[in-house]
């Protein structure tokens, strides 16, 4: 808890200084540069080169913060995992190959590293950073803010509807990902029934559908 506070704490500091910049600039084109005041001028060079230092530093801790705090979760839902698994019974694993359970047990949990260390925070940062450009909008230029009210929603739904196609395109990946891991693991383990049977290349086979399957939905999802 105190890590997420501070990490979200980092976060506000970084996002401030983000808004700080290019009003900080704005004030000394107005006041210094249009005046031709050079001492001013040298003043907000100073005042500019510290909030870009303040920015730097803020965004170099809430990573390592960030990523510290997403491998402690995923420390311990692996190890919460493996204990459950190791208290299944012997039905559940021989209706379920040990190819997905490898699967479920490391690409899953992988998985959620993005989400634990850069999404939430990052998400939160971004709120951050929207609700700061429109109070400096509504201080700066009120009837500009408003114009810009009115198509915020419509940039919400367009933009919640890309995300929801990116993170379907995605999941298809690990799913078709997670397919290629399971038969692998099962294709290793039992190599010898294969070549006694002469399957390989009914094994390739089917291996190549799992690879062009896998192939057409990473290739989809990056075009999302």
């Amino acid at each position: 808890q105190k890590t997420v506070g501070l990490a979200l704490f980092i976060t506000l500091v970084a996002m401030g200084t983000r808004l700080a910049l290019p009003y900080l600039l704005g004030l000394a084109i107005d006041r210094a540069i249009l005046q031709k005041n050079l001492s001013l001028l040298h003043l907000y060079a100073l005042g500019y080169l510290a909030l870009q230092v303040i920015y730097w530093g803020a965004s170099f801790v809430r990573i390592r913060l960030t990523n510290r705090m997403g491998q402690d979760v995923l420390r311990d839902l692996r190890r919460q995992l493996f204990h459950h698994v190791q208290r299944l019974s012997f039905d559940f694993f021989d209706g379920q190959p040990a190819g997905r359970i490898l699967v479920r047990l490391t690409n899953d949990v992988n998985a959620l590293n993005e989400l634990i260390s850069n999404a939430l925070v990052n998400t939160l940062g971004d709120i951050f950073l929207l609700l700061g450009i429109l109070a400096m909008l509504f201080y700066l230029q009120p009837h500009l803010a408003l114009a810009s009210l009115v198509v915020l929603p419509l940039l919400m739904w367009a933009s919640t509807g890309l995300r929801l196609r990116i993170r379907r395109a995605w999941q298809a990946v690990r799913i078709r990902l997670s397919a290629i891991n399971s038969h692998l693991n099962e294709a290793l383990q039992g190599m010898r029934v294969t070549q006694a049977f002469r399957q390989e290349e009914a094994n390739s086979f089917f291996f190549r559908g799992l690879i062009s399957r896998y192939y057409r939905a990473y290739m989809k999802a990056t075009r999302e």
